[in-house]
């Protein structure tokens, strides 16, 4: 199911984003970009914790259709074990926006989020599977350029679960460092000669 959603909302994201690409491309002179990122995260314990370790890996496409504003969809996998449980796989996904700030070479990048999924970090348990969460992102971070469209991404993200009325009393925010790569395809400005052609 989620997999299913992340897929259409990139399809109907890119359709949108081609759009008003053109709209705005032939309207201005800011070319607007499209841009595909991936991300992992490694997160581990003392033995005092059980030895808790944490992976995720996060894929997101995003689309720019006016200066520094990023809107995008997000999908990350998260796997976690201890040495008191067994390996549990999860998910979330869900949409962002993003500004950038800065020069082209480097910039500083403040993200919120939107996300649905089943990472349950309730009560003092280590997080387990649980449907029907959702979750409020928080975030920061740089971003720069590695080769002409290759982008290097380090941010540093919070994500707050917001539960359900009835079933759970409490969940603590669960953090994240990103280290990851994007690449940025860009539509040219089309001059206004061209569109008779």
């Amino acid at each position: 199911m989620g997999k299913r959603l992340f897929l259409g909302i990139c399809l109907l994201l890119i359709f949108v984003g081609q759009v008003i690409g053109q709209k705005v491309a032939t309207d201005s002179s800011y070319a607007p970009r499209l841009v595909v990122g991936s991300s992992l995260t490694y997160i581990w314990g003392d033995p005092t914790s059980g030895h808790f370790k944490e992976f995720t890996w996060a894929k997101n496409i995003a689309f720019s259709p006016f200066k520094g504003l990023y809107i995008g969809v997000n999908h990350l996998n998260v796997w976690n074990s201890s040495d008191y449980t067994p390996p549990r796989k999860a998910m979330l996904v869900g949409g962002f926006a993003q500004y950038h700030l800065g020069k082209y070479s480097i910039r500083f990048v403040p993200e919120l989020g939107y996300y649905r999924g089943n990472y349950c970090t309730c009560g003092d348990d280590i997080p387990y599977r649980r449907e029907g969460i959702n979750y409020i992102s928080v975030g920061a971070g740089f971003e720069t350029n590695l080769y002409k469209g290759l982008q290097l991404d380090l941010s540093f993200l919070v994500y707050q679960p917001l539960l359900p009325r009835h079933g759970l009393n409490y969940a603590y925010s669960f953090t994240q460092y990103v280290i990851g790569l994007n690449y940025e395809f860009r539509f040219e400005r089309r001059s206004k000669s061209n569109k008779l052609e």
